[in-house]
């Protein structure tokens, strides 16, 4: 957070000074489409080797202690940045294998497994709100989830019993991940 309010204060790199304060506006939003609590916007505001952090007890125990204080979605949607296509893609939603895209680590990382359910009713509605915005997307079948998704969720969801559904990020331009986001912004009123 740190990092992200000094670039805020620089005006820079699409956050501005009032970033903070609207992020906690967002934290606040009930729901109003259905009866279903608003999920928690989830950030992870950071990027560093992730595989690690499975060893760090500290860290895996902050996850799973915040995922237990967050309603349990219905299913998951990730964005990582290890995944940058344009136009967007949708990831698999059968199980497929992991994307192990992380190099020179101990060979137990290579062997890590999350067999999460996929999410095809997530994909569809994702496809739904992105065409509703004319967001161009496509399927990406054989996908499987990348460290920057399998990684926080084994310390969030260790059962692997959420589906969860990958999406490329579109670019690195702040007016179209702001309408990107925009245009996905109903899950979090739908349990996702």
């Amino acid at each position: 957070i740190e990092n992200i309010s000094s670039l805020g204060s620089a005006n820079q790199l699409g956050y501005t000074p009032g970033w903070l304060s609207a992020f906690r506006e967002a934290r606040g939003w009930n729901t109003t489409v259905s009866s279903k609590p608003r999920l928690d916007i989830v950030v992870f505001p950071f990027h560093h080797a992730l595989m690690p952090l499975l060893d760090d007890a500290v860290w895996m125990d902050e996850l799973a202690m915040w995922a237990k204080r967050m309603p349990r979605p219905e299913s998951v949607l990730m964005i990582s940045a290890h995944w940058n296509e344009r136009p967007a893609k949708v990831g698999a939603t059968d199980a497929v294998p992991l994307v192990y895209d992380f190099y020179n680590f101990p060979q137990r990382y290579y062997e890590t497994k999350y067999a999460a359910p996929g999410a095809p009713l997530l994909a569809k509605r994702v496809g739904e709100l992105l065409d509703a915005r004319s967001i161009a997307h496509t399927q990406d079948p054989k996908r499987g989830l990348d460290h920057g998704v399998f990684v926080p969720l084994i310390g969030m969801y260790p059962d692997a019993s959420v589906p969860v559904l990958q999406l490329s990020l579109p670019g690195l331009d702040p007016q179209t991940l702001a309408a990107f986001g925009k245009a996905i912004a109903p899950l979090a009123d739908e349990g996702v």
